[in-house]
């Protein structure tokens, strides 16, 4: 029930861009999951797969090329296909690896966008916004002291910053 007014949501947005009465921008973090692995489980009590969700299917529809006057940012995450316990395999890097064969097709045309490391400047820049929002909590963290470590820590990662400072 609730997934169909997603659905229907998704729907009247689409359909709202396509007429030009609005410019429409989707963004979906951990998009390569849709193609991925679940943790839901059938009656049969195997997994299901991604096809057989709802929720994951108006995703699909949503970052299909069917509608216009918009644009689609899809974010991978390597997590989504990664298995913590397993130390010997190579990470998987590429879209294509992430996404699988079947969804890598599915979001034609398909324009990479690299995320650099973090400059000196950039990464001052977001520590401070951290700072400012209090999401940094740990008193040691918020000296001089402590945001040298945080950054060295990082190595100027962006991931590997915002996670240090998530949980400091």
């Amino acid at each position: 029930m609730v997934c169909d007014c997603v659905g229907g949501l998704f729907r009247e947005l689409s359909r709202h861009s396509t007429v030009g009465s609005i410019k429409l921008f989707v963004a979906v973090d951990d998009a390569n999951s849709l193609w991925g692995k679940t943790l839901v489980k059938k009656a049969d009590r195997s997994f299901a797969a991604p096809v057989d969700l709802t929720l994951v299917n108006h995703f699909r529809n949503l970052i299909s090329s069917r509608w216009k006057n918009g644009c689609i940012l899809l974010v991978a995450d390597k997590k989504e296909v990664a298995d913590a316990r397993d130390q010997v395999t190579l990470s998987q890097h590429t879209p294509l690896e992430l996404f699988g064969e079947n969804g890598f097709y599915f979001i034609e045309p398909f324009i990479p966008i690299e995320v650099k490391q973090y400059t000196k400047n950039e990464i001052n820049n977001i520590y401070q916004y951290y700072h400012d929002r209090r999401w940094i909590t740990n008193e040691k963290a918020k000296t001089e002291e402590g945001k040298q470590q945080l950054i060295y820590l990082s190595a100027h990662n962006p991931f590997s910053f915002e996670r240090l400072c998530a949980f400091n």
